[in-house]
């Protein structure tokens, strides 16, 4: 679970509008077959009003990598979230896919940085969650994909 920088982890209760902020981790990645990876980082703020999540904002950083010799197999890195309306919601999240990034590197040729920086931001989302996995170098369906894991910085809990 990523660990923010800011004592509050829960939200607040009552009607007062309270506005948040922090950064966060998330620790490397690994497709089933451990040859793609990737970590990243970034900064959550957070605005609640009457108890409930109004308004949020994510940036995320990071870096994927493609640990393969074989130049026809890449790294596949996907992000998907939830809106404000599932805040309440235990099941039936209504799952959107917000990014996702490849990276074709040589990992066999020394000397090279074999790896790949991504950012981005998402709005008004309550989860975040990652997959790792593995794609053609021409495309076509990611195969090899760990389960999703949930990235959420701990100010947006659904709970």
């Amino acid at each position: 679970m990523p660990a923010l920088s800011t004592p509050a982890h829960a939200a607040p209760a009552g009607g007062p509008v309270l506005t948040l902020s922090g950064k966060y981790e998330w620790n490397p990645l690994f497709s089933l077959d451990h040859v793609a990876k990737a970590r990243g980082k970034g900064t959550v703020s957070v605005t609640w009003e009457g108890g409930k999540i109004v308004k949020s904002k994510l940036t995320v950083t990071g870096r994927l990598w493609d640990q393969d010799r074989n130049k026809g197999k890449c790294a596949y890195v996907v992000f998907r979230t939830a809106p404000l309306k599932a805040q309440r919601l235990k099941e039936n999240i209504p799952w959107k896919t917000v990014k996702s990034f490849k990276y074709c590197g040589p990992a066999h040729k020394a000397g090279k940085n074999d790896l790949k920086h991504f950012d981005f931001k998402v709005r008004n989302v309550v989860k975040l969650n990652v997959q790792l996995c593995r794609i053609a170098k021409g495309g076509g369906h990611p195969y090899g994909c760990a389960g999703w894991v949930d990235i959420t910085p701990s100010p947006l809990p659904l709970d």
